[in-house]
């Protein structure tokens, strides 16, 4: 008999250069990255296993199922947010 396995990508960012900002436009950055998450989180609820959160003030991760639009959720992320991002 064999079990089944539930397959997760993890998706993590990290806004390049984003300790150089300004202190009002990091602050700014901070506050459009929750926004974005909070409708990600809700727009893709059904294919996020944990749902994407801000873990050092300018960087998110996130859990997906393996069969989760990923590429459509990475777009999403690039064209929603300011500035430059590393996403993997």
């Amino acid at each position: 008999m064999s079990k089944s396995v539930t397959q997760y990508i993890a998706v993590l960012a990290d806004a390049v250069g984003s300790r150089r900002l300004a202190a009002s436009a990091r602050q700014a950055l901070q506050q459009q990255l929750r926004s974005v998450l909070t409708a990600a989180n809700r727009k893709w609820r059904n294919a996020i296993a944990a749902r994407f959160a801000i873990t050092l003030g300018d960087q998110l991760e996130g859990l997906v199922a393996a069969d989760a639009p990923l590429w459509e959720i990475v777009h999403y992320l690039r064209a929603e947010l300011d500035g430059d991002w590393i996403i993997s």
